[in-house]
């Protein structure tokens, strides 16, 4: 986690020891996933082979199986549901298809983001009422990392902007010729998954509460800190192609501490959630979320 997530690392330290090791083994569990998906030394077919295997294993909640090959992810069937959830997003992924819209990018997000939220709340015992904070909270890191990540995702052939904003050809071209036009319809297309992102983080923030209280200063802290990296990319959309874009170590400890202090002083600022969830989803990740419970 310190190597490959450090936004996740300094949260994490934040967490009571109890169940600090249970999320770092989950944050395993879904790096791992995330690998054998983009390990590009391997065959697709071999990828998808694995990721067949763990989704059904996850599907039947055969536990034991899960345990033989290395794999924890607790007793509790939303948390397996979900984590089967993240797994078949990994699998559809291999495919390489340019979402339609915003909202299948919000479907794709809640696949391989909103699922980790989910069972990052099974994980830390939050209350129902809290579920869907946690899916718009993965939600939203998740289209952070879009955002950030256009330049790096086109070097290896995804584009995940909506094609109803850019096509991926006008990708390449504003990537590689700079075409002006292009390149203003990469900013606006990428402004708009900002948009959404925001949308998704005053729904996370407004669920922290549903947390005991020991874990909330963590959560909050690595939310903001992964807003702060679409606010970054939103400054200057064209710099995020040349370098990747990271929140320095001194932003994030002034944000940390921003988040405790917002916890000690909730009425000044507590957002209420947006109007429109479950609106802010797909309508084929709604229907996910109901079945979980997390969305009516």
């Amino acid at each position: 986690m310190a190597r490959a997530g450090k936004t996740f690392y300094q949260a994490a330290r934040l967490l009571p020891a109890a169940v600090r090791g249970d999320v770092v083994q989950l944050y395993a569990f879904c790096r791992t996933v995330d690998d054998i998906a983009d390990d590009t030394t391997q065959p697709i077919p071999e990828r998808r082979d694995a990721l067949s295997g763990i989704a059904v294993a996850l599907e039947m909640a055969d536990v034991d199986a899960l345990h033989t090959a290395g794999w924890w992810l607790g007793c509790s069937r939303r948390r397996l549901r979900a984590a089967a959830i993240l797994v078949r997003a990994a699998l559809a992924d291999l495919q390489q298809v340019q979402p339609a819209s915003v909202e299948g990018v919000v479907e794709y997000a809640f696949g391989v983001a909103g699922s980790v939220g989910l069972m990052m709340a099974d994980v830390l015992r939050a209350r129902d009422e809290g579920t869907a904070a946690a899916v718009a909270l993965g939600c939203a890191m998740q289209l952070s990392n879009i955002c950030r990540d256009v330049a790096e995702d086109a070097r290896t052939g995804r584009v995940y902007l909506p094609a109803s904003a850019v096509a991926a050809g006008e990708v390449y071209r504003a990537l590689q010729a700079g075409d002006p036009g292009a390149v203003r319809a990469v900013c606006t297309a990428t402004r708009q998954l900002l948009a959404r992102a925001d949308a998704l983080y005053a729904l996370a923030y407004s669920g922290i509460l549903t947390l005991p209280w020991r874990t909330r200063w963590s959560i909050l802290a690595a939310g903001m800190c992964y807003r702060e990296i679409g606010l970054e990319v939103g400054r200057d959309v064209r710099r995020s192609w040349q370098r990747r874009t990271v929140v320095s170590r001194g932003r994030k400890l002034q944000l940390i501490a921003l988040a405790g202090l917002r916890l000690l002083l909730p009425r000044f600022w507590w957002p209420r959630p947006p109007a429109a969830w479950p609106g802010l989803l797909s309508n084929a990740a709604r229907t996910e979320a109901r079945r979980l419970g997390v969305a009516r």
